[in-house]
């Protein structure tokens, strides 16, 4: 905001921020996802190994990916 006044613009801040917890796993959307996922990489990839090991990499931090530090 100092750098944007210095220039001569004017700018302001407002508001409130709220933060939730979220559990970890997405249940059965997640595995859908990872199923769409894979049928759209076999697609692309035209071949079904080569299209699972992007799958197969990203599988083990599902676990992690909604922890917040």
């Amino acid at each position: 905001m100092k750098l944007t006044r210095e220039q001569g613009m004017e700018t302001g801040l407002g508001g409130t921020v709220k933060f939730q917890q979220t559990k970890a796993g997405g249940g059965p959307g997640e595995v859908l996802g990872i199923a769409i996922a894979y049928v759209i990489l076999a697609f692309t990839f035209a071949s079904l190994l080569v299209a699972g090991m992007p799958i197969l990499i990203a599988l083990p931090v599902l676990p992690f990916e909604s922890r917040t530090p």
